[in-house]
């Protein structure tokens, strides 16, 4: 089973495990009275197999993950010139990556007047701005951080689809 694969068993595991939970909550109990006589449209034998089928989906879910988080941790492959696992990628591509574009985005000029409070500027007073960064290695960076991100995204693109799952 390649990635791809598992990845939309769970989903599917997901939307079926929802789904009788629903009918779980509607059904677990009823008011029977002379406005609602009709019992109600699953007994309690369906809901114990319901309740089991719940169980069951969830262990096989976790099965799945946990193949894909060894798969994850033990697919070596080559990006940028190193080495790295599936799971090095997906931490630097949703955890690293962000936080550095994040870091970058707060480098602005306006910062500085918020610092010191809101004042009055008067006609015999000058400000001068001075930027502790280089605005133009600052957009270089992103830039550099969004070709990252792309470049990420792609290569576990095609190993989602071609990597099997390690047993």
């Amino acid at each position: 089973m390649k990635i791809i694969e598992a990845l939309k068993a769970i989903k599917h595991l997901d939307r079926k495990i929802e789904k009788n939970l629903e009918r779980i909550a509607a059904w677990c109990s009823y008011e029977l009275d002379e406005s609602n006589p009709e019992p109600p449209l699953y007994n309690t034998e369906d809901i114990t197999k319901m309740r089991q089928q719940v169980s069951d989906w969830l262990i096989e879910k976790a099965k799945l993950r946990h193949l894909l988080h060894k798969t994850n941790i033990k697919t070596i492959v080559e990006f940028d010139g190193k080495t790295f696992n599936i799971d090095q990628l997906l931490i630097i591509k949703t955890m690293v990556l962000p936080s550095r574009l994040d870091m970058l985005k707060r480098l602005t000029r306006r910062n500085a007047s918020s610092r010191r409070g809101s004042f009055a500027l008067t006609e015999d007073k000058k400000v001068k701005i001075i930027m502790q960064y280089d605005p133009k290695e600052r957009e270089k960076e992103i830039d550099s951080i969004d070709n990252m991100s792309v470049k990420i995204s792609a290569l576990l693109d095609t190993l989602t689809l071609n990597t099997e799952l390690v047993e």
